[in-house]
């Protein structure tokens, strides 16, 4: 992944995230916190954030997106953006897991990032250094007991590396087939199975 200027954006939890990759490096992380409006203030927010660098879309290369799991509507509204602008542009889009994304700057030996899913359940994962040995799902948290080093993804414990960001996210072939990893059912599917 050699591009120049990369945008990356999340909204699977409760921080709405847009970080710009400069060369390499991260230049500006900008995260807010959603209250049910991150669809009126992502465009703001990533024109802020490319104003800040003298940029505009028009200068963006490559785009990386976390698809989840998470948020059920804010995890749509970061894919959606990413798929729209990557379309519009003609620029290669990235995915990667969000839980891999908003645990990429730690450094431990072994790592099991975690999302609240509700009802004592968390979207998890565990890995050894780069080796994901526990595939991403939602689980029970007794069952995580087992694995080491839990991380609850919460605003206050994101932490960001593009380098291990490279490693993990994969280019998507065609932008219009990519869907949220959403690893669970909405309320309304619940509610229709049990009309069923």
């Amino acid at each position: 992944m050699n591009h120049k200027n990369i945008l990356i954006l999340d909204t699977a939890t409760k921080s709405q995230i847009v970080i710009l990759v400069i060369q390499g490096k991260i230049t500006t992380f900008k995260s807010r916190l959603g209250k049910n409006d991150y669809v009126p203030c992502m465009i703001p927010l990533i024109e802020s954030v490319l104003q800040e660098n003298n940029l505009g879309l028009n200068n963006l290369d490559a785009l990386i997106v976390g698809v989840g799991p998470g948020s059920y509507t804010g995890t749509r509204v970061a894919v959606l953006t990413a798929k729209m602008l990557a379309f519009n542009l003609q620029i290669p889009l990235y995915q990667i897991s969000s839980l891999l994304l908003l645990s990429s700057g730690y450094s431990y030996a072994s790592l099991t990032p975690l999302i609240d899913a509700r009802s004592n359940a968390f979207f998890a994962l565990s890995l050894k250094e780069t080796h994901i040995y526990l595939n991403e799902d939602r689980f029970e948290s007794s069952f995580l007991q087992s694995f080491p080093n839990h991380l609850l993804i919460e605003p206050t414990t994101i932490k960001i590396d593009f380098c291990t960001i490279k490693q993990f996210a994969k280019i998507v072939s065609n932008c219009h087939l990519l869907v949220p990893n959403y690893l669970t059912k909405t309320q309304a599917e619940l509610n229709l199975e049990k009309i069923d």
